[in-house]
């Protein structure tokens, strides 16, 4: 789907927190093996929504945790 006037979203940048580098949302992530753990930050101001798209795997499982909160 093309974003567009009444459906806005877009793919977001991450910051991994095992090297502090920032992954453009434009990128992906592509990891080798089954036994990786990864963390990652993302900041967006007023995120309502956050989904994530697995669009292939050969083995192991995906979990995906989110904790949103404010600076209040």
């Amino acid at each position: 789907f093309p974003s567009h006037d009444t459906i806005h979203w877009d793919y977001v940048g991450v910051y991994d927190l095992e090297d502090a580098a920032l992954i453009a949302g434009d990128t992906g992530l592509a990891f080798a093996g089954a036994a990786d753990f990864r963390n990652f930050a993302v900041n967006i101001d007023g995120l309502r929504w956050l989904n994530v798209e697995v669009s292939n795997y050969v083995a192991g499982t995906v979990t995906v945790q989110c904790l949103a909160f404010n600076n209040q």
